[in-house]
């Protein structure tokens, strides 16, 4: 029997409001506690379980506590300990999944399962779908559309959640198989649905009897085949009944039907069973994991499911906020659009704010600079002790898109922090080395990964050593690897004490011709240290190449760690003193991550094949299987808590709460995210799936008000994690186009304008342009800048400097200390035009030798290509330096009108204007274009339009033209994508490519849009014109004429392999690229289409050009040949001849003066 620390328990009980007390002390049947954020929910059920202790004298063993995730309930059982000063029974508080773990395990016999379960992770249940799928596909004999997309990259993905949905519904696939036989369609899209279903329930029951037979348990199993047990057992269901005479159940909100079915089991069969749930149905922000609210909740005027079961059941409401500010509740709940139902007792003050920044970035660096001022301010909203790291919290609606600006702009105010989950596993350092480092045994002669490795840290080569071997190689296309391997055979062959290898590991000829740089060998000692870095690891990586295809693939990793040097070089680095930011200690436990996903792979794999997988077959899927894992382990895998400041995603904040919160990104179709629609069975075909299964649940929304709803809660989920104060940041535009706030700011604004005088009037604090990218004035004594702050500084000077600032602050580069080369302490304002008083521009050299870039991540785009094409030299300038070029009226004004014509096709707008009446559609969009034109305006700085492009009046006809003759024409086809940029890789390098648009025509093809603007009288065909622009000719005058067009073909790779910021991947295979382009005729602006057809596809419009296959690898070889030449640093001018100042574009480039031709 255990014994209470009655004191503490007797404090902490005297804490409690009447209510609280009230649902611990008259708890004796059906209890259902429902109450908001921080109203003490979890620690009233805390208190609860010493009380039925105490007081009621229940056995420990008797009580169930379950809750939602394994750090709550280990936090909980902890918390229950520190009451109990002995206990000798085991305490029963478990997550669902855990609690059938342990029951299925003491009743393996009945329950027709091994003793000892082996549960496949949510990563390996992805594996076994993925590679089940590779080896049986072909004898499926699928019927149904889904036998062309089932080799699709995320096919696997949405297989495995289909089954996990039936699974939570306690249908197992022999139900499954006979309910779809049963199943008699009556309209066409039932039969084409039946189709689909049959294929489902055969992959279900393959798939099923494969993991069985493997004996692996996937998590949705447990709770299945524990329902399973106790209703086919009624003897085993009775006991645990007597047993667990008292059940308490957390985050009830977030439980499933399977789940709630299973509550129904173990509870006592009479009319008042002792369950306890306790809940907020306004946290329920899990429905995409199965959760099912309607079990706490009323939903369209139905009873909770709870009270339904438990019709005697007691409602306890808990209304006082113990967590939130007062202010801050008050103006959450505007997201509900109802009044404020909690009380506090703290003094009022401000508690949300609102920041507008510039760009993502500058939304980073104000959330940076906020933690340091308030960290500095010495103490918090009520004045007493002051803030630490770990009071702040970054809560991002999705990882992905802004975790690296964070990263940056917190390191580079030496903030520790910590980002949760596995978002960041596939870009940390070490793994990023292992990959590079296992590429490059896989093909050392590719060139790519094994110069990666060479310049790596961990390799502990000199890099300017590195560069002086690599310019003595000349330039013949041998392969780098091929080259120091035979610098290797004549290092060990002429200096063979110095440098041994065992003769079976080289050849008996030499493999290059004895390299010259060896002569430096007995001439400097720096070459002989070099050389022998050079020599050990060139030593270890040769035996790893020999090696790879025989050892295990778990030992081949452990041996590339120990004999690369990267564990050796973490090792040593998380002993010093190094930047928080860039911490050795998660990478090693990144590579340690990195280890199981391995070892998990070799298991998976070697069940369903019968052996273990090979180094090739490991290579073919290595980053399928980093990216798969890395979204795996985002949640699933907890990380060890450091001081610092969190920054991880809302979902990731159960069981938490920080003084201070920041939620950047509170844009349109960031938060909220646009709804996707791209599950195996939609939304309306799920629902008709009640005609199969009366009861069946799924958690997808049903339309976008629904969606809507389900985002506005998170946000509201995040936003009340905070104790004292809340800031909701939001950037002003991107790259190219501005972007619009969140609804949900508005909503919280009372649907005001977002300025400082309506947000005062709401009670928000409202910040705007605080970066110091913008112009603010630099003013403070003592204040930190970085180069890049004194190159906005400059630009925002009325001073001739603005040309030459690239080469003034390289000028001013040279003339810091090192140690100053990350910021300078700033005396004065004056004291910067003091250092630059003397400074000259800098010449760059005209010599056509290779420019060395930086060896990061480099992401290329269609501008940076094609200025490529037209003039490497300019690419360097323009899209790799971002040196600007004046402004051309031509391109400003042109962009107004995309940017009003892209508002115009986001999704949300098309699809309230397609629904708006006829007879108001028009009005609408007349006043839209007028507020969007207005904007646009606002937004930008124009010059006077160029009458020798487009007046005002025409460049607003054209907008009219372009409603009128193309919107309006097509509002009715599904719009998937507009104005988004889809990040890819294609050959092994990284692409961000910008599409205006893509949409679905009548018969399901896919069409990529693209919105041209010039004026023109031409009446050739466009379509050939473009075509023309993509591929290599010969002029009249014999010269062959380059390429300069590649768009069509990067939209058509970015539809097809890439992913949005947002998350968005079509995975669709294009069929046409239509640009429409507005022409100039007889006086009037008229929209002209011209189609280019991608091979397989043909079309009946007028103008258009049919691409062939062999066309597009041509294409597709310029675009890998424009990217090899920018990684190499191959920057040359183009002039019209071979003598000086010939540059085709001296006159009109904008950096003939820097260029010196």
């Amino acid at each position: 029997m255990a014994k209470l620390n009655s004191t503490r328990w007797e404090r902490d009980f005297s804490t409690l409001d009447e209510v609280q007390r009230r649902a611990i002390v008259e708890f004796d049947g059906p209890q259902m506690i429902i109450g908001g954020p921080g109203t003490g929910k979890t620690r009233t059920l805390t208190l609860l379980i010493p009380y039925l202790l105490t007081q009621k004298q229940v056995p420990r063993r008797n009580i169930l506590g379950l809750t939602f995730s394994s750090r709550m309930a280990e936090q909980w059982r902890e918390k229950v300990d520190e009451y109990l000063t002995e206990s000798y029974d085991e305490l029963w508080i478990f997550t669902f999944h855990g609690f059938c773990r342990r029951l299925l395990r003491e009743n393996s016999l009945a329950a027709g399962v091994p003793a000892h379960l082996h549960i496949l992770s949510d990563f390996e249940e992805w594996l076994f779908v993925h590679q089940f799928l590779k080896r049986n596909l072909p004898s499926l004999g699928l019927t149904s559309y889904l036998r062309g997309v089932t080799e699709k990259a995320g096919f696997a993905l949405k297989l495995r959640e289909f089954i996990r949905l039936l699974k939570q519904n306690l249908i197992d696939s022999a139900d499954f198989q006979q309910m779809v036989s049963h199943f008699s369609p009556s309209t066409p899209g039932e039969v084409s649905l039946k189709r689909k279903l049959t294929d489902l329930a055969g992959l279900y029951s393959a798939l099923q009897k494969e993991m069985e037979e493997s004996g692996y348990l996937a998590f949705p199993d447990l709770v299945r085949r524990t329902v399973r047990l106790l209703e086919e057992h009624p003897e085993i269901r009775r006991g645990y009944q007597e047993r667990f005479g008292y059940i308490i159940v957390d985050e009830f909100q977030e439980v499933d039907p399977a789940q709630f079915h299973l509550l129904t089991l173990l509870t006592r069969e009479n009319e008042s069973p002792c369950i306890c749930v306790a809940g907020d149905p306004e946290q329920a922000i899990f429905k995409f994991r199965g959760s099912d609210p309607s079990h706490i909740a009323s939903i369209n005027g139905e009873k909770p499911r709870f009270l339904k079961c438990y019709s005697r059941a007691k409602v306890i409401t808990l209304s006082r906020s113990y967590r939130c500010h007062p202010e801050l509740l008050q103006i959450v709940e505007r997201l509900e659009k109802r009044a404020n139902s909690g009380a506090h007792d703290t003094p009022p003050g401000n508690a949300v704010f609102v920041a507008a920044e510039p760009t993502p970035i500058d939304e980073a660096f104000f959330i940076a600079r906020q933690i340091k001022r308030l960290l500095l301010e010495g103490s918090n909203q009520q004045g007493v002790a002051g803030y630490r790291y770990s009071d702040f919290a970054v809560l991002l609606r999705r990882l992905s898109p802004l975790a690296k600006p964070l990263e940056e702009a917190l390191g580079y105010h030496h903030i520790p922090y910590q980002i949760m989950g596995g978002s960041t596993f596939h870009k940390d350092k070490g793994v990023s080395f292992l990959i590079s480092y296992l590429k490059a045994l896989a093909s050392p002669d590719e060139g790519e990964h094994f110069r990666r490795v060479l310049h790596s840290p961990a390799s502990a080569l000199q890099p300017q050593m590195l560069h002086r071997l690599e310019a003595s190689r000349g330039r013949d296309g041998e392969s780098l690897f091929h080259y120091i391997k035979g610098l290797t055979w004549w290092l060990t062959t002429d200096y063979p004490d110095l440098f041994p290898l065992k003769e079976t590991h080289i050849s008996q000829t030499p493999p290059v011709p004895r390299p010259p740089i060896l002569s430096r060998l007995e001439e400097d000692e720096s070459y002989g240290e070099f050389f022998q870095q050079l020599f050990r690891f060139m030593r270890s990586f040769l035996l790893l190449e020999r090696e790879k295809d025989t050892l295990p693939l778990p030992t081949l990793i452990h041996r590339i760690l120990n004999h690369s040097g990267l564990l050796a070089y973490l090792v040593g680095s998380a002993t010093k003193d190094v930047a928080p930011s860039t911490t050795a200690s998660d990478s090693l436990r990144h590579l340690r991550h990195f280890t199981t996903m391995v070892q998990e792979f070799t298991e998976v794999f070697t069940a369903l094949q019968g052996k273990p997988p090979t180094f090739k077959e490991l290579i073919s899927q290595i980053d399928e299987l980093v990216s798969h894992f890395a979204s795996e382990a985002s949640m699933d895998r907890p990380e060890k808590e450091e001081e610092g400041v969190r920054v991880m995603t809302i979902h990731q904040t159960k069981g938490r709460q920080f003084p201070v919160i920041f939620i950047p990104g509170l844009l349109e179709e960031s938060f909220p995210l646009r709804l996707r629609g791209d599950e195996l069975l939609t939304a309306d075909e799920l629902e008709r799936m009640k005609k199969l299964y009366p009861n069946f649940y799924h958690p997808y929304p049903r339309s976008d008000d629904e969606h809507y709803r389900e985002e506005r809660r998170l946000l509201r989920a995040g936003m009340t994690k905070a104790q004292q104060m809340v800031y909701l940041t939001y950037s002003q535009k991107s790259t190219l186009f501005p972007l619009l706030p969140s609804r949900f700011l508005h909503l919280l604004n009372n649907n005001l304008p977002l300025d400082e005088e309506s947000c005062h009037k709401s009670g928000l604090g409202f910040l705007r342009n605080t970066a110091i990218s913008q112009t603010r004035e630099v003013t403070g004594i003592g204040e930190v800048l970085s180069l890049s702050d004194l190159a906005h500084y400059l630009l925002s000077k009325k001073t001739p400097l603005k040309r030459e600032m690239v080469e003034e602050l390289a000028q001013l580069a040279k003339r810091l200390e090192p140690s100053q080369s990350e910021g300078l302490w700033v005396g004065s304002v004056s004291g910067i035009d003091e250092l630059l008083s003397d400074a000259r521009p800098l010449s760059i050299s005209p010599k056509e030798e290779p420019l060395p870039l930086q060896q990061e991540e480099f992401t290329f785009s269609t501008w940076m290509l094609e200025s490529y094409l037209t003039c490497p030299r300019k690419a360097l300038y323009s899209a790799i330096l971002n040196i600007t070029s004046p402004a051309d009226p031509q391109r400003a004004w042109r962009g107004v009108v995309k940017q009003v014509i892209n508002l115009l096709n986001i999704p949300y707008m098309r699809e309230s204007l397609r629904k708006a009446p006829a007879t108001r559609r028009t009005e609408r969009l007349g006043s839209l274009i007028d507020e969007l034109w207005r904007q646009a305006l606002e937004e930008r700085s124009l010059p006077l339009p160029d009458p020798m492009t487009y007046t005002e009046a025409e460049i607003k006809e054209i907008i009219n033209s372009y409603v009128e003759e193309v919107f309006l024409p097509h509002l009715h086809l599904p719009c998937l994508a507009s104005r988004d940029t889809f990040a890819f890789q294609y050959q092994g390098y990284p692409f961000r490519v910008r599409v205006d648009g893509v949409m679905m025509d009548d018969n399901g093809r896919v069409i990529i849009l693209n919105h041209a603007l010039r004026k023109r009288q031409t009446k050739s065909t466009e379509a050939k014109n473009l075509a023309r622009g993509m591929l290599s000719s010969v002029t009249r005058q014999g010269r062959e004429q380059p390429p300069l067009r590649l768009h069509p073909v990067l939209a058509w790779l970015a539809v097809r392999e890439g992913v949005t910021a947002g998350g968005l991947k079509l995975d669709r295979q294009a069929g046409y690229y239509l640009q429409y382009f507005a022409q100039d005729k007889e006086g009037r602006i008229k929209w002209s289409t011209a189609v280019l057809c991608f091979p397989g596809f043909s079309t009946d419009e007028e103008d258009y050009y049919c691409l062939s296959g062999d066309e597009l690898q041509q294409v597709e070889a310029t675009i890998v040949e424009c990217c090899s030449r920018i990684k190499q640093g191959y920057f040359p001018a183009r002039p019209s001849s071979a003598a000086p100042d010939t540059c085709q574009g001296y006159w009109g480039c904008p950096y003939a003066n820097i260029c010196n031709r």
